[in-house]
């Protein structure tokens, strides 16, 4: 047995929050449940198309127009039917926060792409004394073997990740805050770069691999 058995009796009775189930958040929650964690919030207001299809881990054609969260759950769901999941089909803002803080997560996964509904995550999961990881940019990335779990202030080659360390800043907030990242540069010209499935599982991985260090070292 890898992990003892205290700390799989912790992963039990865990409830995580993941906030955005693309092809990180994704990843994140498939990792997690196959490591035994059961009970799990997913958010996200965006639906799988072709435009997305190839990075999901729910991206299978019986799923293409359904929305990320219903369709995460339902293959949540094929993997343990006697899980606890609950699905909010919605970008989270400062006006819906409370819909996540209800649910009571004991860690938030931010694997949201957008600058600013991260920060209004992160300043919430702060507020309220919530654990939470956040996932810096896969977009553009080639290499898997160059994503890196760290904190904020230490990452670097992130552009994502240097303008959250800014607007963290201007909102004088020094928590070192857990992330994933890559330590690869940017190299890539497009607002919307594509992304790879290596990349974004790897990210998801690394996300996965940090919530289970946090309980098997209590």
């Amino acid at each position: 047995m890898v992990l003892g058995e205290h700390c799989l009796g912790k992963i039990r009775q865990t409830k995580l929050a993941i906030i955005g189930v693309g092809g990180v958040g994704s990843a994140a929650a498939v990792s997690l449940l196959r490591i035994g964690f059961s009970n799990m919030l997913l958010a996200d207001g965006d639906v799988i198309e072709i435009t997305n299809f190839n990075r999901h881990f729910q991206g299978y054609p019986e799923y293409l127009g359904w929305n990320k969260t219903e369709a995460m759950v339902d293959q949540l769901k094929k993997i343990n039917p006697w899980g606890k999941y609950v699905g909010l089909f919605k970008y989270i803002d400062e006006n819906n926060f409370d819909d996540i803080k209800q649910y009571h997560p004991d860690f938030i996964i931010d694997a949201i792409d957008h600058l600013d509904e991260k920060i209004i995550l992160i300043q919430n999961c702060l507020r309220y004394n919530i654990k939470v990881i956040s996932s810096m940019g896969a977009g553009g990335k080639k290499y898997p073997e160059l994503v890196k779990k760290g904190t904020i202030f230490s990452s670097t080659d992130c552009s994502l990740a240097r303008k959250m360390r800014k607007k963290l800043k201007q909102l004088n907030i020094t928590e070192d805050l857990p992330v994933v990242y890559s330590t690869e540069p940017s190299n890539f010209t497009r607002q919307q770069p594509g992304s790879l499935f290596t990349v974004t599982a790897s990210f998801g991985l690394a996300i996965a691999s940090w919530i289970v260090e946090q309980l098997d070292q209590k």
